[in-house]
Order: structure tokens, then sequence, then C-alpha cells
């Protein structure tokens, strides 16, 4: 059981290095790209970031699960919540960080509430 442990920790940080790689390469694109659409798509810069930050909580939240690790758990929700601010929402990084906060607070009296 040890083994398959080790494995699967081993798997879960090669996924989430290589997350981590494409979310470096993304940003990158994204700025260099988004100059020449800013008319078109004025949120480009959100749309990866969100995108990024919902996939790294989702493979956060599963190393959590599979781990028992109740912080992974709920860290990895708020990235996902985070990530869907920043798709449906948008705005300011300020304002995103705002939203975050409180969703990251209702994470912790709902995860409260479980236990």
């Amino acid at each position: 059981m040890k083994f398959i442990q080790q494995v699967s920790k081993i798997l879960l940080v090669s996924a989430l290095a290589m997350i981590l790689f494409v979310d470096n390469v993304s940003v990158a694109f994204a700025t260099t790209h988004a100059q020449t659409q800013v008319e078109s798509t004025p949120d480009l810069g959100n749309a990866v970031k969100g995108n990024i930050k919902k996939a790294q909580g989702k493979i956060q939240e599963t190393y959590g699960n599979a781990t028992g690790d109740r912080n992974a758990q709920i860290e990895g929700k708020v990235n996902q919540a985070e990530g869907e601010i920043r798709l449906t929402q948008g705005g300011s990084e300020w304002d995103i960080e705002g939203k975050t906060r409180q969703a990251e607070n209702n994470i912790h009296r709902y995860q409260s509430r479980q236990d």
C-alpha cells in the first residue's frame, strides 16, 4: 500500500509541475498575444489564469482526498474558486483577491460544519 501511495504522490507532483510549467508558458504567451488582441478579448489574461487555477485546484483537491490532507483539500477548493471568479466575474487583481478571500472564508466555514 505504501508503494502505491508513493507512486501516486510522484504522479501528482509530476502533474503539478507540468501545470506550473504550462502556467508559465501560458502567461508568457498571453501577455505577448494579448497586446495584439486587446480590443477583441480584453480579459484573455484572466481567462488563462482562471483555467490554470481551476486545474491546479482540482489536482490539489484530488491529492488531498487521496492522502487525507484536509489543508490540501481546502486549498484546492480555494484555487478552484479563484479560477471560477477569474473566468466568470473578472475584474482587477484587487477585486479578484477580495472575492477569493470571501470564497476561502466560506469554504472554511462550510468545512468546519462538516467536521
